[in-house]
């Protein structure tokens, strides 16, 4: 039997309110040629039973499943392992799709030989409110250049989400075991790739929550992963060597990463605050020079504000730029479209 055209990889964690639409925009088409992989992370409420009574209706949906939660990183690691398409993508499992966007997508990739391609996305409160999106142009990009590869990562948003990618461009590949993990594999994946096609259609429905991962209080294993993304993120680029060509685009990432460290730990307990805080301050400064490429006068502010005995100078500095995914899409997209206007 021959593989299919296109997988599909789809992390479920308890997601179960979520879950069937999630599948529904899957699978609920008359693509034939395509498979989704969904990986169980231990859940506990009910998501693996969603996802069983799926699959013994369509063969299309294969399963797998970690006995006890792994974590992001591991779970689309497991995916990988276990996805036969030549062309993967990725779909949060509290998030939808629309196939018929993925499909001209893959045509585009098809028809340019693009190894890497992307839409546009939309941002969705959970009652299905649009807040905002993520703009994708109608463009084709040779990455033969540096300049070119320039303008293509100024365009590109570091999620998986909204991408597909060659199987063999991700090739030994894996996701970090941390949060944020998606950051630094598509970057990876890009400083990889020989070009990649962009389209505008919204393909993606991104839904906001407060309790997602994305918009939890930090922990100590979420301030050490924001750290890392970022560290881990910018070595890709140097090894590519365009580090000094992104660096404006770049430092979008690193506030979003700060805020997420940094933001939420004004609203926790005094005790739980403080010692978060003391972990901030020991694993930010000492990587600063190679995470922090921002203009001298604001690494100086934002080390400065790092040293005070409070998060909250700090937080009100990034809070000002990324309040919400919103308001965070609409200065990536004014950043974003600048930039290629001014070069």
């Amino acid at each position: 039997m021959s593989a299919p055209r296109l997988s599909f990889i789809v992390p479920v964690h308890n997601t179960a309110p979520w879950l069937e639409r999630c599948l529904g925009s899957l699978l609920q088409n008359d693509f034939a040629d395509l498979e989704v992989v969904a990986i169980d992370d231990g859940s506990t409420d009910g998501s693996l039973d969603i996802l069983l009574r799926w699959a013994a209706k369509d063969s299309r949906l294969k399963i797998q499943r970690h006995a006890s939660q792994k974590g992001p990183g591991r779970t689309r690691n497991t995916g990988l392992q276990a996805a036969a398409g030549e062309t993967i993508g990725f779909v949060d499992s509290d998030d939808w799709i629309d196939i018929r966007v993925y499909r001209n997508l893959h045509e585009r990739m098809t028809d340019t030989g693009a190894d890497m391609g992307a839409c546009s996305v939309r941002l969705e409160d959970p009652n299905g409110k649009r807040t905002g999106a993520w703009r994708m142009p109608d463009q084709l990009i040779p990455l033969d250049s540096v300049e070119n590869v320039q303008a293509a990562y100024r365009i590109l948003h570091d999620s998986c989400a909204n991408k597909l990618f060659r199987r063999e461009l991700l090739a030994d590949l894996e996701f970090p075991r941390i949060y944020y993990e998606d950051g630094p594999f598509v970057i990876e994946a890009f400083c990889r790739a020989k070009s990649i096609v962009f389209i505008p259609d919204e393909g993606y429905h991104y839904i906001t929550r407060p309790r997602s991962i994305m918009q939890s209080a930090p922990d100590s294993a979420r301030i050490q992963s924001a750290v890392e993304s970022m560290a881990l993120a910018w070595e890709s680029l140097s090894r590519r060597g365009i580090a000094d060509r992104v660096r404006g685009r770049y430092d979008i990432r690193v506030r979003w990463l700060l805020r997420l460290a940094v933001v939420g730990l004004v609203g926790l307990e005094r005790e739980t605050r403080d010692k978060l805080w003391k972990e901030v301050q020991t694993l930010v400064p000492p990587v600063w020079d190679d995470i922090m490429p921002f203009r001298a006068w604001e690494r100086k502010l934002y080390l400065a504000l790092l040293r005070r005995p409070s998060p909250a100078p700090l937080a009100r500095a990034l809070k000002i730029t990324v309040d919400t995914a919103a308001t965070f899409a609409q200065w990536v997209n004014h950043v974003r479209y600048s930039s290629v206007k001014e070069s």
